[in-house]
């Protein structure tokens, strides 16, 4: 009968270096193992306009899902897609910050472990890569 809905934030990083430099595009790489029963576990990142967290990419279950002691699972290794920072604002750029979100959806639905997450900047591609595309 209880709700169980926690995150892990990270602490305010300031891109404005990145995008000033022409790195506007964010991923986050962390290996993790996580039991999906039904709730959801979300990669998210603060908009500092809208005071609002945005869901950037959910997380899969892993191919090992242990139903206890989940730091003892096999990891699996998940990079984001990117994050194009391209239209943020100077306060979103200044007060950027990411989690790690999880909701049980009101049940006991939930069993993860996260290794510490890293964040990288880049430039995205001058030409994207446009394979495997297919015709209708």
């Amino acid at each position: 009968g209880s709700s169980d809905a926690i995150a892990a934030e990270s602490p305010v990083i300031d891109i404005t270096a990145a995008f000033t430099a022409g790195e506007t595009w964010i991923t986050a790489t962390v290996d993790y193992t996580y039991n999906d029963l039904g709730g959801t576990l979300n990669l998210e990142y603060w908009d500092a306009d809208a005071s609002a967290w945005v869901v950037w990419q959910a997380f899969g279950p892993t191919a090992d899902q242990p139903n206890g002691d989940f730091c003892s699972g096999t990891r699996d290794s998940f990079t984001s897609n990117p994050l194009d920072i391209s239209g943020f604002t100077a306060t979103q750029q200044s007060g950027f910050q990411y989690r790690i979100s999880f909701d049980d959806a009101g049940g006991w639905q939930w069993g993860f472990c996260f290794d510490s997450p890293t964040i990288a900047s880049s430039m995205p591609p001058s030409c994207l890569d446009i394979s495997n595309l297919l015709t209708e």
